[in-house]
């Protein structure tokens, strides 16, 4: 009950974060350049959402228009996805639910995936027990379709946003690109390290979790 509890709270501040984002009228942002240093953690927790199963062949790589703009060189491709989360050293806690999620060997697959990671501080905010909860077994459906929601197939370099773009995330549900030249965001959440190259893939590390959008019969009612 407690989780649910904290989880319906966290979806709804996403919710609305993201939607203020969306208003011309409060849209503002950041003088921050996207390769710039340390990130803003924000609330964060993890939301409960209708267990549906992952099927990673079933979603088709994306292409976006280039922003040549935006681009960055790319770096000799040394190790998969998973093995690039954990060497990074600044993922440990998003490894851990990406391990305890299942979707561990489609990191470590040759498929090319596009990793939105939130780092360490990301997940300041959250408790102990609310992350040890989630990491326990009867979530497991909720952990899988909520890491999959960080998860895009194909690879989405930073060349490859610019203004207001949507993709399609693992599990199905859309997720928004806002890029500019001082910064990208990923919804609500920002971009504060970007193309970190693997051999499947690319990893951004982001300053807040990802909600995934509420099922139908999840959403508060007036």
């Amino acid at each position: 009950m407690r989780l649910a509890i904290v989880l319906t709270c966290f979806a709804l501040f996403a919710t609305s974060a993201s939607a203020e984002l969306l208003d011309p009228a409060t849209m503002s942002l950041g003088p921050e350049a996207v390769s710039s240093g340390a990130a803003s953690p924000g609330p964060v927790m993890s939301v409960p959402v209708e267990p549906r199963p992952i099927s990673p062949a079933s979603r088709a790589p994306q292409t976006l228009t280039p922003a040549p703009a935006l681009a960055t060189p790319d770096p000799v491709r040394r190790a998969d996805l998973m093995a690039t989360l954990e060497a990074a050293g600044t993922f440990n806690t998003f490894v851990r639910l990406v391990e305890a999620s299942g979707l561990e060997p489609t990191l470590s697959g040759k498929a090319a995936y596009t990793v939105f990671a939130p780092t360490d501080d990301a997940f300041k905010q959250m408790s102990r027990t609310d992350l040890e909860a989630l990491l326990s077994p009867p979530h497991r459906a909720e952990l899988q379709q909520l890491i999959g929601y960080h998860i895009v197939p194909g690879e989405v370099t930073l060349a490859n946003m610019s203004g207001r773009q949507e993709v399609a995330s693992l599990g199905g549900d859309p997720l928004v690109i806002y890029a500019t030249m001082d910064e990208v965001r990923i919804n609500s959440s920002r971009i504060v390290g970007g193309d970190l190259i693997a051999t499947n893939g690319v990893v951004h590390a982001i300053d807040q979790m990802l909600a995934p959008p509420l099922a139908a019969e999840d959403r508060p009612t007036n």
